[in-house]
């Protein structure tokens, strides 16, 4: 099934579960609240969502390093592979755009119960789960 994430045809209260790994850097920011409201009108009372995503680390160690990942050996491979996307450095550009989930909290918290952020690898992905408050 193909679909915009954004307005979808799945019926009200059908998925027990929702989850996006490494997408959500991709949506515009006004967009997030859209993203939000379609989550909840798809799961079901109690459904759980899962959302995971590349982050800026916030520990020094581990920015160097992903500094390092991200804006010398990841373009070299991809000049090597003939991958523009990840050449032209969209992948880094988008996660620094992006930051981290955790900005983004707070409007899950007033829609979703039992909301919970982590932080996995040093920050290096973020991500935010929580449940469907029953009706």
């Amino acid at each position: 099934m193909i679909e915009n994430v954004l307005s979808s045809s799945v019926p009200s209260d059908s998925c027990d579960a929702v989850s996006c790994t490494f997408g959500l850097k991709t949506l515009p920011r006004e967009q997030m609240s859209i993203l939000i409201s379609e989550v909840d009108r798809i799961l079901k009372p109690s459904g759980t969502f899962v959302f995971a995503e590349l982050s800026k680390p916030k520990n020094e160690i581990y920015y160097f390093l992903w500094s390092l990942y991200f804006v010398y050996f990841l373009p070299i491979v991809g000049r090597l592979f003939s991958c523009p996307f990840v050449e032209k450095k969209y992948l880094s550009n988008s996660i620094d755009h992006f930051g981290s989930i955790a900005s983004d909290e707070q409007r899950f918290r007033f829609t979703f119960s039992k909301v919970k952020s982590f932080s996995w690898y040093g920050g290096i992905v973020t991500g935010i789960s929580g449940h469907k408050k029953e009706i």
